[in-house]
């Protein structure tokens, strides 16, 4: 028997080597006939495939008779070879996709999808597009280059301000933003105020809650991230698109995937220089006679301007006239083989001056990303990102406030000259504005004052990807990603008193230190089965993660400063404040993939369950479904065809948008405590706000979009016509209780 088993087991493997056959070839650019390096090489139908060499040759062991080989690379359009079985040889060529229509486009937590096959609007963005011109922050790069995206700036201080909202607004109370994940981490784009808006007391102006937290001119956290290292940026614009996101997706996904390396090793640097300048200026009525200006100033007027016509000087432009240098220094080195090992290192310098004296930004940012392949099976890759920034931000913002640049000109006429001069001991003064209650000088104001925020960020991630299965019909993956962001930040602002408004609320000098420590982190598992059958593939996935949310901001006020001195413990009314969040989340999905029809129809459906300690009961789940189609017709590729390819779409899909919980909105969970406060002449705490229902649950999302995407012009041209229908339910309102 024994005998019999080996004589069995030499016939059987000699007749499947008999039925397998080598295959060699090389791939070239068919215009430049360049070779394109590590092409991928894969028989259709299986799973089996080859990565080809820098050079573009490749070796793959296939079955015998005929063949259909699948050959792409990264920014080329896809080609198919049908090998015949008495040929052992291809030399193939691939054409330049420049619609992009065969990029892949991670639609799912472990899973993605080719463009053409989309069945969503997703916008995408690629490094090269980022960087043709230079761009600050990576908030900017994106307005123009994504339709239903509008970015707005609060501020045109260096560095900060950015909103970027997706299609409308989906909300009263809750976010407005869209959710960050770079590199599989989901990244924090909190704003934290630097309590600018503690300086209208001091200026006499409308006061302000008390809050060490109120809102004020805030610098999001995206303008830490280097746009050089981007490779591309994708946006998931609604619920429909990004329900496998569940409760923190209604206001879309921006989905940001940093560079790595590939091929010789390489070194690049780069140098960008030039100067700011004032583009726009509101401009200042102009007096012909003192007998004019009374009609707008009074007697007060007419004794400034004593000649007709009355003076003009242009106060815009002796704050905003400023013209320092600005620059930025790249590196970067990439290198390595897919398939073994891939590396991507970075480094830049960014020094940004503004306009406007003491402001400026300046970005220094270190980036190592490394992937390596362990037996073939193991995929393992490392991102990691550290990030220092410096904003120097002043306070001559458009904030409403009596210290605010332009609330003071708004009442001052063109013909006061608020200039500073020299005396005869070489020391700068400058005049009070008589024509302001605070006596606001905003040359005074910019020149003397600091408002510094200065932020330490390290970005890491690792991702194991472990192929189980990988034959002809099957391949089943485990992927589990790990992510971390953490950022402290640290607020100055120091108003001396020698500045005309600190003197009015009878506390000369302010000054407040601000400290922020924050830390996003996540953790999930996904697995992913994909089966080929009968021309058809049906990818199975599922997969459960963890998020945690933890801020702490712990902040210091001073006023009266004893001789000017520049500390906090110089001040002899001293306010200590803290707040901290913290949200821990955890959900799991469920997503079936099927396509076929050659590779025509794709239809989708997941489910998502979410819970969230940020929810009135934090052990209730939240279901958010989704279901999508799309079905390519083709034309023919005919180049006199005005089409080549059309295609139908349409989704369905619901996510949410958690209740807040952040040192800026507040919590709508909990309610605030005031622990500094005197009731009867004893120590007591009291309740600020609405307090917290506990049905508290996420706002819900639904969504309907359709549309039809266009190919044409021998591949030269793309249209997308899109529609969407969104319905906000559980909108989260506060109530005045009795």
């Amino acid at each position: 028997l024994s005998l019999f088993a080996t004589l069995f087991l030499l016939v059987f493997t000699t007749s499947a080597l008999a039925q397998q056959r080598t295959i060699t070839g090389q791939v070239r650019d068919d215009v430049t006939d360049e070779e394109i390096s590590f092409p991928q090489i894969t028989v259709d139908g299986t799973t089996v495939g080859t990565v080809g060499g820098e050079d573009g040759r490749f070796t793959l062991q296939v079955s015998g008779g005929v063949v259909r080989l699948i050959i792409q690379r990264i920014g080329y359009r896809s080609t198919i070879i049908d090998l015949p079985a008495d040929q052992d040889v291809v030399d193939a060529t691939l054409t330049v996709d420049y619609l992009r229509v065969e990029e892949l486009v991670v639609t799912g937590r472990a899973t993605a999808t080719r463009r053409a096959n989309l069945a969503n609007s997703v916008g995408t963005i690629d490094g090269t597009e980022i960087n043709q011109t230079p761009q600050e922050t990576i908030d900017k790069a994106i307005a123009g280059r994504v339709a239903g995206a509008v970015i707005g700036q609060n501020s045109g201080a260096p560095g900060g301000g950015i909103q970027l909202n997706i299609r409308g607004s989906s909300s009263i109370n809750a976010q407005a933003e869209p959710l960050y994940v770079i590199d599989g981490v989901i990244a924090s784009n909190a704003g934290i105020a630097s309590a600018q808006n503690e300086l209208t007391n001091a200026a006499g102006g409308s006061a302000t809650s008390g809050s060490a937290f109120d809102q004020d001119v805030v610098q999001n956290r995206m303008a830490d991230i280097n746009p050089a290292d981007i490779e591309t940026i994708e946006v998931l614009k609604g619920a429909s698109a990004a329900a496998i996101y569940g409760s923190k997706a209604s206001n879309g996904v921006v989905i940001i995937t940093t560079k790595r390396g590939s091929g010789p090793n390489t070194v690049r640097l780069a140098f960008q220089g030039g100067a700011f300048d004032l583009s726009n200026k509101l401009g200042a009525r102009e007096f012909a006679s003192p007998e004019e200006t009374m009609g707008a100033f009074g007697t007060l007027g007419a004794e400034v301007c004593t000649s007709s016509p009355c003076a003009v000087f242009d106060n815009e432009q002796a704050l905003a006239g400023r013209n320092a240098f600005s620059w930025q220094g790249d590196i970067q080195v990439s290198g390595g083989q897919p398939g073994s090992t891939t590396y991507f290192g970075s480094g830049q310098w960014r020094d940004d001056e503004g306009i406007i004296q003491n402001t400026g930004f300046d970005r220094q940012s270190g980036r190592l990303n490394v992937n390596t392949v362990v037996g073939g099976v193991a995929d393992f890759s490392f991102n990691t990102n550290l990030m220092r920034t410096n904003a120097r931000r002043g306070i001559t913002n458009n904030g409403n406030n009596t210290v605010s640049a332009y609330m003071v000109y708004a009442n001052t006429p063109s013909f006061i000259d608020l200039r500073s001069s020299v005396d005869a001991d070489g020391n700068e003064t400058f005049p009070e504005n008589v024509f302001v209650q605070a006596g606001s000088n905003p040359l005074q104001t910019a020149a003397l004052t600091d408002n510094d925020e200065t932020v330490w960020r390290l970005l890491g991630s690792m991702n194991l990807d472990l192929s189980l299965v990988n034959n002809d019909k099957d391949r089943f993956q485990i992927i589990a990603p790990v992510g971390v962001d953490f950022f402290n930040q640290n607020n100055r602002i120091f108003t001396p008193p020698e500045l005309f408004w600190e003197s009015v609320d009878g506390l000369p000098g302010t000054v407040v230190e601000s400290s922020t420590s924050a830390m996003n982190l996540n953790a999930g598992a996904n697995a992913v089965w994909a089966h080929q059958f009968s021309g058809s593939q049906l990818t199975s996935s599922a997969g459960l993660g963890y998020e945690l949310r933890d801020v702490q901001t712990d902040r210091l006020i001073g006023r009266d400063l004893t001789a000017g001195k520049n500390k906090a413990d110089a001040a002899t009314q001293v306010d200590i404040r803290e707040n901290q969040s913290k949200v821990e989340d955890f959900g799991f999905y469920i997503q079936e993939e099927w396509i076929g029809v050659d590779d025509r129809l794709l239809i989708t459906g997941m489910v998502r369950f979410d819970q969230s300690s940020s929810q009135g009961d934090p052990s209730k789940l939240f279901i958010f479904p989704k279901g999508a189609a799309s079905y390519r017709i083709f034309e023919g590729s005919d180049p006199g065809n005005f089409f080549s390819e059309v295609k139908v779409r349409a989704a369905y899909g619901q996510s949410g948008n958690q209740p807040l919980c952040d040192l800026r909105d507040g919590c709508q969970k909990f309610t605030s405590l005031l622990i500094n406060r005197n009731i009867e002449g004893d120590a007591g705490t009291i309740l600020e706000g609405t307090a917290g229902s506990p049905e508290l649950a996420p706002e819900r999302m639904a969504e309907f979009e359709g549309g039809i995407d266009i190919t044409g012009l021998n591949d030269r041209l793309t249209l997308e016509f899109t529609g969407y229908l969104q319905n906000v339910t559980d909108v989260i309102l506060q109530r005045t209780l009795s």
